[in-house]
């Protein structure tokens, strides 16, 4: 649901590669004080409107050493996510994604929940130095929905003077849909990053289909249905995810997802090759792929627009 009113955006983005750059010691005044009591603000905006009563779920994914190193919580032990010396948007993008699937599909109860304020904000305090996780939010007025994206924050935070800021505040990025009621096709495929030759790498795995947090359904997928699978589902507000039930001895998971289609990679760490599913087929090339079928859907649609004019 969430891709019609981002389809150009997400054309630009494609086409207009950006990184985020992660705070580095090399840049700090300081060292981190690990026994420093934290703080998180968050503000639910969307133009000049602001939304209260909402609630929202705040996770610890890791915490921190005073040289700015990252530990994973045992709650997140066994996702395997590599947190150190990430530096780009997609790697970021990636986590937020497999991190979201991965609660939403183990019930994971939150580290806090707290409801935002009359003017849209919420704020979490008593935080430990570390890395923290909140969850998107959804909401419907009136046939128009909200959403905000899940936020990944560095608590404390590197600001430009090379100082640490212990209470940190951030807006999650907000967007808005109406959905059009018609049927939509949704696809998962799974690629492997090991160079094809690993003896840890299985015959096929199951993937839980998730749908407003609950599983649907489970398929199994392998070579023989070439690592993928597809379903419809009518475009109404649903916000769908998947994960992988099991992950293989050896390999860290990554959920990447791209309007209606789903990626999910399993990487044996320092495998420098592209990710390829039984067939080989590229990554990049998917998503170049789905780009420049974006952009011909924009094309069409104004080409279409002066014809009727």
């Amino acid at each position: 649901m969430r891709k019609n009113f981002i389809l150009c955006v997400v054309i630009c983005i494609c086409l207009m590669p950006c990184t985020a750059y992660a705070a580095s010691t090399a840049d700090a005044n300081e060292p981190i004080i690990t026994s420093a009591e934290c703080s998180l603000t968050l503000n639910y905006v969307h133009g000049e409107n602001t939304f209260s009563d909402i609630p929202v779920q705040l996770y610890c994914i890791a915490t921190v050493s005073s040289d700015f190193q990252y530990t994973l919580t045992e709650a997140f032990r066994s996702t395997g996510l590599i947190v150190n010396g990430v530096s780009s948007t997609s790697e970021w993008d990636a986590m937020r994604t497999t991190l979201e699937s991965f609660i939403v599909s183990n019930k994971l109860i939150p580290d806090q929940t707290a409801i935002t304020s009359n003017w849209g904000s919420v704020e979490f305090n008593g935080l430990i130095p570390g890395l923290y996780f909140v969850m998107p939010v959804q909401f419907s007025e009136d046939g128009v929905y909200y959403y905000f994206d899940s936020a990944l924050v560095a608590v404390p935070n590197l600001n430009k003077e090379g100082v640490w800021e212990y209470d940190v505040t951030v807006t999650p990025k907000p967007s808005i849909d109406i959905p059009t009621g018609d049927e939509e096709e949704y696809k998962v495929v799974k690629l492997w990053r090991d160079n094809g030759n690993s003896e840890n790498r299985p015959t096929s795995i199951v993937v839980d289909i998730i749908c407003n947090g609950k599983i649907v359904e489970s398929v199994t997928l392998s070579g023989d249905n070439n690592w993928s699978y597809s379903w419809s589902a009518v475009d109404n507000g649903d916000i769908w995810q998947v994960t992988e039930q099991k992950i293989p001895e050896g390999y860290i998971m990554t959920v990447e997802e791209h309007s209606t289609s789903f990626t999910i990679i399993n990487t044996v760490p320092g495998t420098p090759d592209p990710p390829q599913t039984g067939d080989t087929s590229n990554i990049g090339l998917h998503i170049m792929l789905m780009c420049i079928s974006g952009l011909m859907l924009v094309i069409l649609g104004a080409t279409a627009k002066r014809k009727a004019e």
